[in-house]
């Protein structure tokens, strides 16, 4: 999955093993998180409780991002998403928004993302939510079941390098933390502390 974007929903141009490989009894209620959007019933879960998902997800960042990546690149994304799924583990972890029985936004939780910045961890990577849905809030559900997680783990901070969507983390209460530059693309880091504080959206 890509680790250089962080793209809500709000964005008009459409980052250790379990050895029992189960979750925790608090992970798994972010699936309970429900919300009518109109007509549609959308739900926020992981990709551990919906494996089944992966493949999908991985074709929603593709679409959003792989235009100009050779072809193996997807088959990177894909093995990532997997191991997310299969870790769900504040250095390694997925959530999806589900509408029905089809993803329809992503975000993924992962150890490092800038090159540069390996001093801090972790990082919000992946962000996307399929444009038909965007506006409606899902992004900011996703962000806030990451943060969620984040928190129940003991995650004292959590950080996010975005090229366009700062204006959109700083709504969800994140702060400014510098700019920097990755693969040649300028963009903005932004963090939040989440254990002591943890998130009640």
């Amino acid at each position: 999955m890509p680790t250089r974007k962080a793209t809500p929903d709000t964005r008009t141009n459409t980052s250790r093993e379990n050895p029992a490989g189960t979750m925790a009894a608090d992970d798994v209620r972010l699936g309970e998180h429900q919300v009518t959007e109109g007509r549609r019933t959308i739900s926020i879960g992981t990709l551990a409780e919906h494996p089944q998902l992966v493949p999908e997800v991985v074709d929603i960042a593709w679409r959003e991002w792989g235009g100009s990546l050779p072809a193996e690149e997807r088959a990177r994304w894909l093995r990532e998403a997997e191991r997310d799924s299969r870790l769900h583990l504040p250095t390694s972890a997925g959530f999806v928004a589900v509408d029905g029985d089809r993803a329809v936004g992503t975000v993924q939780l992962h150890e490092f993302e800038i090159d540069a910045i390996r001093d801090r961890s972790p990082w919000v990577c992946g962000m996307v939510v399929l444009p038909d849905y965007r506006g409606a809030g899902v992004g900011s559900r996703l962000l806030a079941a990451l943060e969620r997680f984040a928190a129940r783990h003991g995650v004292p901070r959590l950080w996010v390098f975005t090229e366009h969507a700062a204006a959109f983390y700083e709504r969800c209460g994140w702060q400014r933390h510098g700019e920097a530059v990755e693969h040649g693309e300028p963009g903005v880091v932004l963090t939040r502390g989440v254990a002591m504080d943890p998130v009640r959206r």
